[in-house]
């Protein structure tokens, strides 16, 4: 991934996603133990209404026999027991019950068939009611018909205060478990009761109390039965409270409380599997939330990451672009009316790219007024050295005359008029030269102010360029805050570390259950460990922006530098070239005019000749002395010109070179 934008889109999609997976099931988990605990509070609270439910039923059972217990005719002693048995049968009748019988202090009581004697003295339920109690039995099985149960209800009979007897009734075995069957809750919630033992004695399944299970013996040759033998032995401590086993592969939870008045335990218990349908509906609205906002985080992450990438990579394309010499490049208007940090680099850029654009047209402005200066000034000097080389001709042909006329004065009459002709016409020469003087005089003042006037313009473009380039560059260091925004980044993810660690910390607090959500706390870590991945290579991109700034800066730098350094310097040259110029046309004009002097003398001392062939030799050898002088004189300009001819060349040169390197940018 070398997108900038897709880095920052997919990490926050992913920290998102793992966020809303991790707080949804968080939310899940705490939502499901929260309904859990509320049905199990529930499922107490049912068993503790249905324990009142048992001993109001106990209650009216007791009631119906204290009736019968109260009668004169059932609680005197003296009163035969076959007469009682009379009333004990048309009650047993009236009340529907199996059997309701007398046993006197000792647990001796008479049988229906008036014959058979049984003895009670040895179970817990006469026990108790010879003391005073009302009591009653466990199911216990009936042995004249072994595939029901009986349950005995005993209440103590007084006669003038005194207990003298255990009355006794005999009922069905199941009418614990119909009153169970009553105690519901949910679908599938069903109750059930055992003794201090562990047996069963009321439950759904009739056949459990028939066989009278015990599930905490039972549990010690069958492993699966282990959860629920715990259970029971925490329930018949005679406690209330919930639980949680498997029976038969299905994950049951129990409320529990004690029957007040007996040994009995009841229980409430409901599948787990109905306790959480309810958490289907908010694990389906956790699901589409998490989409939806998965949805919504995703866009606006792209939508933010590009704002924040594209003017990023617009400015570095152009940066590239204008680092390689290519000024032509536009920076997009859209990127350049920002606010933020992007829109002051793109203005800075913009700013920088205007100051060096003109900066180098202004170069190359100048470069082009000086270079035609230097062809008019070595056209001028080339004619001027014409102009030299012809008055060296005419003087050494001057020279040569006048050997010829001091070797012999009889040819000085023969050649006096073609000597005239030579004076007039090296008089003519000269004020040609005069003439060429002033023009060359002239021309090297123009040289000399163009010089001053663009030595000038050139420093006010330069001064001026690099201030606004100083500008420009100190602008483009906002670039720097865009690292201070991946430090943030960086500090989030410390955050976010530190959150993940706390939530690692309060998983393992939370046990079992907060298993899942220390995995998802440690992905989350590992998230924000590749959060900082991104922020140091938004940093690593940053860092190549402003080394792609430093370098235009340093490339605009040297530019300066050069300038500041050679051309500013080759102006000098220029102005100083230029002023010993004019003084070399001024030092040509003066010799040309002093020549012309000496050719009007020349020609009046050939006039003189003429008249007089006694100054023929004094007038000689003037001349020859005149015509060396003039040949040095027109030797030390042509050294002069020469030297001024060689300046120009190198100057040329130098603004060659300049406009070599101002060519390489594109306006």
């Amino acid at each position: 991934m070398k997108s900038i934008r897709m880095k920052i889109t997919l990490t926050n999609s992913i920290l998102l996603l793992l966020a809303c997976i991790g707080l949804g099931t968080a939310f899940y988990i705490i939502s499901s133990q929260a309904l859990i605990n509320s049905k199990s509070d529930a499922l107490v609270t049912i068993a503790e209404q249905g324990t009142m439910i048992v001993n109001k039923a106990l209650e009216t059972e007791w009631e119906s026999i204290e009736t019968i217990a109260a009668n004169d005719r059932i609680s005197d002693p003296s009163i035969p027991m076959e007469n009682k048995l009379l009333i004990l049968k048309e009650e047993t009748k009236r009340l529907g019950v199996v059997n309701i019988f007398v046993a006197d202090k000792n647990g001796n009581a008479l049988a229906p068939d008036g014959v058979t004697v049984i003895n009670v003295r040895e179970r817990d339920y006469f026990i108790k009611s010879i003391k005073g109690e009302n009591a009653v039995s466990d199911p216990l099985e009936n042995k004249a018909d072994p595939t029901t149960m009986l349950i005995m209800y005993s209440v103590p009979i007084k006669w003038k205060g005194e207990i003298v007897g255990v009355i006794i009734k005999a009922a069905d075995g199941n009418a614990l478990s119909n009153i169970t069957d009553k105690i519901t809750f949910g679908k599938n919630g069903t109750a059930y009761m055992i003794n201090k033992d562990g047996l069963s004695i009321a439950n759904v399944n009739r056949d459990s109390v028939l066989m009278q299970d015990n599930m905490i013996k039972n549990a010690e040759k069958d492993s699966s039965l282990a959860t629920m033998s715990e259970l029971l032995k925490i329930m018949i401590k005679g406690e209330k409270g919930t639980g949680k086993y498997t029976y038969k592969n299905v994950v049951k939870y129990t409320g529990f409380a004690p029957v007040e008045g007996t040994n009995w335990m009841l229980a409430v218990s409901l599948p787990e599997t109905e306790i959480l349908e309810e958490t289907n509906i908010l694990k389906s609205t956790i699901i589409i939330s998490i989409v939806i906002s998965l949805v919504l985080s995703i866009s606006i992450a792209i939508w933010v990451s590009g704002l924040i990438s594209k003017p990023i990579i617009h400015i570095t394309s152009t940066l590239d672009k204008m680092a390689s010499g290519d000024f032509t490049v536009a920076i997009s208007q859209d990127y350049l009316i920002n606010k933020d940090e992007t829109g002051r680099l793109a203005r800075a850029l913009n700013s920088m790219q205007t100051s060096v654009r003109e900066l180098i047209k202004g170069v190359e402005l100048e470069m082009s007024e000086v270079s035609r200066g230097v062809a008019v000034q070595a056209l001028s000097v080339s004619d001027l050295l014409k102009e030299i080389e012809a008055v060296s001709a005419t003087t050494q042909e001057l020279a040569a005359g006048m050997e010829e006329t001091a070797a012999s004065s009889e040819e000085i009459n023969a050649t006096a008029v073609e000597i005239d002709q030579a004076v007039e016409t090296i008089a003519s020469k000269a004020q040609q030269g005069a003439i060429a003087a002033s023009e060359i005089s002239t021309r090297a003042g123009k040289i000399k102010e163009n010089a001053v006037v663009s030595q000038e313009s050139a420093s006010k473009v330069y001064y001026s360029t690099q201030e606004k380039l100083k500008t420009a560059i100190e602008q483009s260091k906002a670039v720097d805050k865009i690292r201070v925004l991946s430090d943030t980044i960086l500090q989030i993810t410390a955050q976010t570390n530190l959150l993940a660690l706390n939530a690692a910390i309060e998983a393992a607090r939370a046990g079992e259950v907060g298993k899942g959500f220390a995995v998802v706390a440690d992905e989350i870590k590992k998230l924000a460990e590749d959060s900082k991945s991104a922020a140091n290579e938004i940093q690593n991109i940053t860092g190549t922006v402003v080394t792609a700034v430093d370098n235009l800066s340093a490339s605009a730098e040297d530019v300066l530098e050069f300038i500041d350094k050679q051309v500013l310097k080759d102006y000098d040259t220029l102005v100083v070239t230029g002023d010993q110029y004019n003084k070399d046309a001024e030092f040509i004009d003066e010799l040309v005019t002093d020549f012309s002097a000496t050719s009007e003398q020349l020609s009046a001392s050939i006039q003189e000749m003429i008249k007089s062939i006694g100054q023929v030799s004094t007038a000689a050898n003037e001349g020859a002395e005149g015509t060396t002088e003039i040949a040095e004189k027109v030797m030390t300009v042509v050294e002069k010109s020469e030297e001024v001819m060689k300046q120009s060349n190198n100057f040329k040169d130098n603004s060659d070179k300049l406009m070599k390197m101002v060519e390489k940018f594109k306006l």
